[in-house]
């Protein structure tokens, strides 16, 4: 059996059915991304719409090469995604610092009136699930 990026979103939810800790929660966001991200870049490399550069810039460039089509919805919302994989992986603290000051999720928390006691929780989660729940089919068909 071979490996497929769906099998990252499907660990996701797999994931997230288990356990419902901070660190899972964070893990499954992780998964769901790159299941749609690494998806994104087989279609796209099929048809010839996009050429890997095998570098960081891949993911703003998959972005870039979805807008372009008549697949700029799905392009927005690989965006999102990717915001809260980036927010998920990377941001322990939504305390401001040079790691998260242009993070618009650990913003809206120091922004808001009561603190959170997760900085990526159920919320994050349940917006990482509709966005990866739009765009993996979306993907498959593309």
């Amino acid at each position: 059996m071979s490996f497929t990026p769906k099998d990252f979103y499907d660990l996701a939810l797999w994931l997230i059915s288990q356990r419902g800790d901070e660190s899972s929660v964070r893990s499954a966001i992780s998964r769901a991304y790159y299941g749609a991200h690494l998806l994104a870049c087989e279609k796209l490399i099929e048809k010839n719409w996009w050429t890997p550069t095998g570098t960081g810039i891949d993911h703003d460039g998959v972005i870039r090469a979805l807008r372009q089509r008549r697949t700029r919805q799905l392009g927005d919302n690989l965006r999102s995604l990717l915001e809260l994989r980036e927010h998920a992986d990377y941001h322990l603290v939504a305390t401001l610092s040079k790691r998260n000051d242009k993070c618009n999720l650990c913003k809206e928390i120091r922004d808001s009136a009561k603190s959170a006691p997760e900085v990526v929780g159920k919320t994050h989660w349940d917006e990482a699930a509709v966005l990866s729940g739009r765009c993996i089919p979306l993907l498959e068909k593309l």
